[in-house]
C-alpha cells in the first residue's frame, strides 16, 4: 500500500475552529471554552480540577463554588459564570449536539483523523478522534464518557449507539470522497462492551449501516477501517466470541493502549487496577487481533519524551535521572517506585520482539525520533541488549507512531487529503492496516 508524505509546515499551521455560541449559550458556559485558563477556572469552582480537556461532561453551573478559586480565578469567573444554567440545559444541549453530529447536521462537535507515522516519517494510517469546536487539539472526553455511561438512561445508550455507528458511516464516506486517503488504514474507537453481539451497537451496526452498504463499500470498508478496541473496561468472559462476530463482518481489529504488566504497576500508580490493557492480557487474545497500540505512559516513560515533559529543561533532568540514577519519571511528576528504567525498557523489548516475531505491527502513542536526545538514548539502549530491538533499522517495518511530525493535531478529512500526497510503496505490516 503506499504511503503519503505530508505538508507538515502546512499541517502544523492549522487549527480548530471555534464556535462561541451553542443553542443561544456561551460555549464557555457549557465547558467549551477557547481559553485554557477560564477553563482550569471554571473546572476549579465546579469540583472538577485537572487539565482543561475539551469538555467537561454533565456538569451542575449552580455548584460553581468561586471559594475554592484562588483571586485570579476568581476574577476570571466573576463577570461571566452564567448562574441561570442548570445541569438539564448542560445535559439537554451536549445531547442534542451528539445527535446533530450522528445525524450530519451542524454541531459543535466533529471527527478528525490524527495522522500515523512510520521510522521514515511518512503517514501510514490515522485515528479518528472526536474534537470539539473551542481551538485546541484535545478531546471532549468527559462529554463522551456521560454519552456511553453504562448506567446511562434507554434514550441515551440508543443515542450513543447511533453515533458511535455514524462515525464508521462518516469514515467510510471520507475516504470514498477523499480517495489519496484510502491509502491509509482508519482505526475507530470502540470499546469492549460495545463489542457485544446482543448489544445496540452491534445492533445499529448490523441492521442499519452495513446493509445499506454496497458490494465496492463493503470492500472499501475492509480495506481501509479498522476498529480499536479501548483499554478503559474489564472484557466480558465471552470477548472472543465477540470479537469474532466483529471478523466475520469483515472489521480488522487493533488492541489499544497495551501496557506492560511491571510497567502498569509502576506507571498507573493507584489506578492500575482499573487498566484493563496489560500485555498479560492480551496473550491469550492476541490471534483475534491484526495491530496492537502501545500505550503513551509506557512509551512516553520509557523513551523519555512523554508530552508531560514539555520543556527542554525539564526532558534534560528526566535523561539525567535515568543515565545517572535509573530512574523513571511519572508523567505527572516525581519517581516511579520501586523499578528501573532499564527494567522498564528490558520489559518493552522483550513483548515488541514477541509482536514482530508474531507479525503484529506495534504502533507507538507518542512522538518517537531519532534526533531526539532523550529517545536516542534508549534507541541505542536497546539495540545494545540481547537480542537487540532496533526500531529504526532492522526492525522499522513493524512500527509506527501517533502523533508524530504533528503531534496531538488532528485534521477534518478534506485538511488531511489536501496536504498530503503519495510517495513510496510501504510495507504492509508498518501501515497497522489490511485485514
Amino acid at each position: 500500500m503506499a504511503s503519503l508524505k505530508a505538508n507538515v509546515e502546512a499541517l502544523n499551521a492549522k487549527s480548530t475552529p471555534v464556535q462561541t455560541t451553542v443553542n443561544g449559550f456561551q460555549s464557555c458556559h457549557l465547558g467549551w471554552g477557547s481559553h485554557p485558563q477560564y477553563n482550569l477556572a471554571c473546572r476549579q469552582a465546579i469540583g472538577k480540577p485537572g487539565p482543561p480537556f475539551g469538555g467537561m461532561g454533565f456538569f451542575d453551573p449552580q455548584t460553581a463554588d468561586l471559594e475554592k478559586c484562588n483571586a485570579e480565578q476568581r476574577d476570571t469567573l466573576q463577570a461571566t459564570l452564567n448562574e441561570k444554567l442548570t445541569f438539564k440545559d448542560v445535559r439537554d444541549v451536549k445531547l442534542a449536539q451528539f445527535e446533530a453530529q450522528a445525524s450530519k447536521k451542524d454541531s459543535i462537535y466533529f471527527w478528525a483523523f490524527q495522522p500515523i507515522y512510520n521510522c521514515k516519517g511518512e503517514v501510514v494510517a490515522a485515528e479518528s478522534l472526536l474534537r470539539v469546536k473551542n481551538g485546541s487539539d484535545s478531546a471532549p472526553f468527559e462529554d463522551v464518557l456521560q454519552l456511553c455511561d453504562p448506567e446511562a438512561p434507554g434514550d441515551v445508550k440508543v443515542l450513543y449507539a447511533k453515533w458511535k455507528v455514524a462515525e464508521l458511516k462518516y469514515v467510510l464516506e471520507e475516504v470514498k470522497e477523499h480517495e489519496k486517503l484510502q491509502a491509509l488504514c482508519i482505526s475507530v474507537n470502540f470499546r469492549p462492551a460495545d463489542m457485544h453481539p446482543a448489544g445496540p451497537v452491534y445492533k445499529e451496526l448490523t441492521t442499519k449501516f452495513l446493509p445499506s452498504l454496497s458490494d465496492a463499500e463493503k470492500r472499501l470498508m475492509t480495506q481501509v477501517l479498522a476498529i480499536e478496541v479501548t483499554e478503559d473496561q474489564k472484557h466480558s468472559p465471552e470477548i472472543c466470541t465477540h470479537l469474532e462476530a466483529w471478523r466475520r463482518l469483515g472489521f480488522s481489529l487493533r488492541f489499544d493502549d497495551a501496557i506492560g504488566d511491571l510497567a502498569c504497576k509502576a506507571l498507573k500508580q493507584g489506578e492500575h487496577d482499573n487498566f484493563f490493557h496489560t500485555t498479560s492480557v492480551l496473550t491469550p487474545l492476541l490471534k483475534l487481533f491484526q495491530g496492537v497500540k502501545v500505550d503513551i505512559d509506557w512509551a512516553g516513560s520509557i523513551f523519555l519524551c512523554h508530552p508531560a515533559f514539555f520543556s527542554e529543561q525539564k526532558k534534560k533532568e528526566v535523561l539525567r535521572l535515568a543515565q545517572e540514577s535509573d530512574r523513571v519519571t511519572l508523567p505527572r511528576g516525581g519517581p516511579a517506585e520501586g523499578v528501573s528504567h532499564q527494567k522498564l525498557v528490558d520489559e518493552f523489548r522483550t513483548w515488541a520482539l514477541e509482536m514482530v516475531e508474531r507479525e503484529k505491527p506495534i504502533c507507538v502513542e507518542c512522538t518517537v525520533r531519532e534526533d531526539d536526545p532523550n529517545c536516542a538514548y534508549v534507541l541505542n539502549m536497546l539495540k545494545r541488549m540481547e537480542p537487540p530491538l532496533d526500531i529504526f533499522g532492522a526492525h522499522q517495518k513493524w512500527f509506527s507512531f501517533q502523533g508524530g511530525l504533528t503531534k496531538a493535531k488532528a485534521f477534518i478529512p478534506r485538511v488531511l487529503a489536501e496536504n498530503v500526497e503519495e510517495c513510496t510503496q510501504s510495507p504492509k505490516a508498518g501501515r497497522m492496516g489490511g485485514s
